[in-house]
């Protein structure tokens, strides 16, 4: 269809409806009259020759082209409104956004408590807002802005997404010096024959050591599965179970918990953890300076973990 045919204004109005599902919702965040964004809508439904929302009860019901000129007309506004601000300067000191940022508990001990400090002392206006991250990575909340950043492994994961590489890390066991195995060399018969913690955001989730015992024909003992490793290590310390988990988190919390940290006695690849975020964001001057605050910080981590 040709552009010159369509009212862009008309655009802007059905970008607000479908985040807000409402006529009045709508009419107050666009400081419009009510019936002027029905005869909005109205007017966009006669052009493109579709109901694109219909009344469901108390919220609107998105037909299926409405939510495929939504997922590409959503990027573009954005889009524009930074190529139209590009020359705008951000100021940490005066700014007063919020950021969304979904990660683990794992990740938030090693990480938060810098980044909030940073804040604190460079951004006091800034809010940030921490989601927990399930075992499962939130394409859908970043495509739709509800996360700015996450902070995770990652795998494969859409074109429409930018990753950077914050860290790596690898495995070891935890138990308490109360433990019958603390002073012992921790041998493969040894591992299989204890009980062991395992920590999975969720239940029926088979973890990294699983999979590779189930290549070698093995099989450990879990006597109980926790949704965070903050929740493992106390109960560690209380009980004869070992739990195996990352080696950073681990090496931080040893004091803290009195734990016994030792090798895992299985072949067990590293991994990394990355930030995710969307390339709409990448002029975002906002988020490229939160970005650039946590390179920062593991840029220092990395320098005193290496000495």
């Amino acid at each position: 269809m040709n552009l010159r045919k369509i009212d862009l204004n008309l655009l802007v109005v059905f970008n607000v409806l479908m985040q807000e599902r409402s006529i009045t919702r709508s009419a107050d965040k666009l400081s419009m009259s009510q019936p002027a964004v029905s005869h909005a809508l109205s007017r966009l439904r006669l052009q493109l020759q579709d109901p694109l929302l219909t009344r469901s009860g108390n919220t609107m019901q998105a037909s299926p082209r409405a939510m495929e000129i939504h997922g590409l007309l959503k990027e573009s506004l954005q889009l524009l409104e930074q190529s139209l601000d590009e020359n705008t300067v951000f100021i940490p000191a005066e700014s007063a956004a919020t950021f969304t940022i979904a990660t683990t508990d794992y990740v938030e001990t090693l990480l938060l408590p810098k980044i909030l400090r940073k804040l604190n002392e460079q951004a006091p206006g800034i809010q940030l807002i921490i989601r927990n991250l399930s075992s499962s990575l939130p394409f859908d909340d970043i495509e739709s802005g509800d996360s700015d950043l996450v902070l995770c492994r990652v795998g494969k994961h859409p074109k429409s997404l930018r990753t950077k590489k914050l860290l790596e890390d690898r495995f070891l066991c935890a138990m308490s010096h109360s433990n019958p195995l603390t002073g012992k060399n921790l041998t493969l018969q040894r591992y299989l024959k204890a009980e062991h913690l395992l920590v999975a955001p969720e239940s029926k989730r088979k973890a990294i050591v699983d999979k590779v015992l189930q290549q070698q024909g093995s099989k450990r003992k879990i006597a109980a599965t926790v949704p965070h490793f903050l929740v493992a290590l106390p109960a560690v310390t209380e009980t004869n179970l070992i739990v195996t988990a990352p080696a950073r988190l681990l090496e931080r919390m040893e004091k803290h918990y009195n734990l016994h940290i030792t090798e895992v006695p299985l072949p067990l690849e590293p991994f990394s953890i990355s930030m995710l975020w969307h390339r709409r964001n990448d002029a975002d001057k906002g988020l490229e300076w939160i970005r650039q605050c946590i390179l920062d910080i593991v840029k220092t981590e990395e320098a005193v973990v290496s000495h």
